[in-house]
């Protein structure tokens, strides 16, 4: 979260020296001489791939991005926690159209649309309101996939066919 602030006013050396601070301490950490409270926060290396992967993404380090969000989804169980997922998933596919792997990106929002049956959450109605929008910005002119997930994106949003 420090490096996200930091990266949110664009200072690189701190949001980098705080993510790495992060996972050194999340490396040493051992969980069972932390508090309870800790323990049960959630917080592991999944959710720290996620906040460095916006920091990232933040700082304009796209491909570092790129990795954390990975990470975040291969050690997330995706059942489990589906909001999250399906936000990780919008925000890898987000950094994928701006590295230019459209293709990429809309198997990655489509991978995130079908992770969002029965999850209500505002943050994932953003994330499909924002999706819409990018695509949108890539012109008129779109693939026929990318077409598909646009129409996909607004019936989940409830907009009509």
């Amino acid at each position: 979260m420090t490096a996200r602030g930091y990266a949110a006013t664009g200072d690189r050396a701190r949001a980098t020296a705080a993510i790495h601070d992060a996972e050194a301490r999340l490396a040493r950490s051992r969980p069972a001489d932390e508090p309870e409270w800790i323990r049960t926060s959630g917080f592991t290396e999944t959710s720290l791939a996620s906040q460095a992967g916006q920091a990232l993404r933040d700082l304009g380090d796209l491909a570092g991005a790129e990795a954390q969000f990975r990470t975040s989804i291969a050690t997330r169980d995706g059942e489990a926690f589906r909001r999250i997922h399906a936000l990780t998933y919008a925000n890898l596919a987000g950094v994928q159209c701006s590295r230019g792997r459209l293709a990429k990106a809309v198997a990655g929002w489509n991978l995130a649309l079908d992770t969002l049956p029965g999850v209500t959450s505002g943050r994932a109605r953003s994330a499909v309101v924002a999706i819409r929008h990018r695509l949108r910005g890539l012109g008129t002119r779109l693939p026929a996939y990318a077409q598909d997930l646009d129409r996909r994106a607004g019936l989940y949003l409830g907009a009509p066919a």
